[in-house]
């Protein structure tokens, strides 16, 4: 009986031992683990604080952003941030004077940055629909337009007729069969030529709504989608700062494991992203 007890007694020692060992071994993991994730905060914060000083620096210089379709522009937008006229703040650019692939070193000799979004991007930062007031007084009609009603005039090179022509049958459906819908189209036309001066304008313009809407709606998923693609290659930067190359250093995974710590909304990353990248 003795040596039982005894035999009992060492057996719970050598496990309280054991148990120990594992507990220190976890809690020095759990400790390395939040050193490098706060040095990888300091890093990021850092980053971001040499950016900001590099905006402000250049706050007053243009910058490109180009909208492509499998290599095809689509629109070119210039943008002056800290322009004294709002004009020149978002001016409009000709597609067509621009040519893949993009000559960068030539192009930097007006452009501080230079973006690229390829329309690939619409399945993550893209609402799903939005709904617009078309037409005024009398003429006024709320339009659902979806994604894919988007995508197919940003993609037509006759984006406002299309989509003049839907919004004129939605109308029809309205007010019947006998609706004008001809007049009702060339009402319409005119009130927006008075804001859009050309096709590539009402390209951009439908894909920022689409993206604003996006971010509204949820911008956690917005942030992680607009990365993910960055790191597909969908997002183009040039010039890179210093978050920039962090972000192409460091695992989508992480990336999205530090957003989720801020936010305390769980986001599910694409399974391999960090190893695909759009051959272009």
């Amino acid at each position: 009986m003795d040596f039982l007890m005894i035999g009992i007694l060492i057996l719970t020692i050598v496990a309280i031992v054991l148990i120990f060992k594992f507990i220190k071994h976890l809690l020095i993991a759990i400790a390395l683990t939040l050193v490098l994730l706060f040095l990888i905060l300091a890093g990021i914060g850092f980053a971001a604080f040499l950016d900001v000083q590099d905006f402000q620096k250049h706050a007053n210089d243009k910058n490109l952003l180009i909208l492509e379709d499998n290599d095809k522009i689509i629109s070119a937008i210039s943008l002056v941030p800290n322009a004294e006229n709002e004009d020149e703040k978002m001016m409009f650019l000709q597609s067509n004077s621009f040519t893949k692939p993009l000559d960068y070193n030539s192009l930097h000799n007006s452009y501080y940055k230079i973006v690229e979004i390829d329309l690939i991007v619409s399945e993550k930062i893209f609402s799903n629909s939005i709904i617009m007031p078309i037409g005024e007084e009398k003429d006024e009609i709320n339009v659902t337009i979806t994604k894919e009603m988007a995508l197919q005039w940003i993609r037509s090179s006759t984006p406002v007729d299309d989509a003049l022509m839907t919004i004129a049958l939605e109308k029809q459906k309205k007010e019947g069969t006998n609706y004008d819908i001809s007049a009702f189209k060339d009402r319409i036309k005119v009130e927006i030529s008075k804001e859009l001066k050309s096709d590539d304008q009402f390209k951009t313009m439908l894909a920022g709504m689409f993206i604003a809407n996006k971010a509204s709606e949820d911008s956690v998923s917005f942030v992680t989608g607009l990365l993910s693609e960055y790191k597909k290659g969908n997002v183009k930067v040039d010039k890179k700062t210093t978050i920039f190359r962090i972000v192409d250093a460091v695992p989508t995974s992480l990336v999205i494991t530090i957003i989720e710590k801020f936010t305390d909304k769980s986001v599910v990353p694409d399974e391999n992203n960090d190893n695909k990248k759009t051959n272009k």
